[in-house]
């Protein structure tokens, strides 16, 4: 019984702080995501570690396969 309880301890213990340590990181900060955007410049000051999020806000209509059909459909 006590073995069940240490192991029960000591994974919640593990795991816990793992969990509230994540962080949510917006891609572009208050600018959003967009087709130009410079993600080295933007990811530089920042520290990511496992569990963290990345969130992609962006401004409809915003379709990359679409953006690439237009410039090729261009170039012909």
């Amino acid at each position: 019984m006590a073995s069940t309880q240490f192991i029960a301890f000591s994974v919640v213990t593990i795991i816990l702080p793992t969990l509230t340590m994540a962080v949510e990181h917006i891609v572009g900060d208050d600018k959003g995501w967009n087709a130009n955007f410079n993600n080295t410049t933007w990811a530089s000051g920042k520290v990511f570690r496992v569990g963290d999020t990345l969130v992609f806000k962006y401004q409809p209509p915003h379709n990359l396969y679409t953006r690439w059909m237009e410039t090729a459909l261009r170039t012909v």
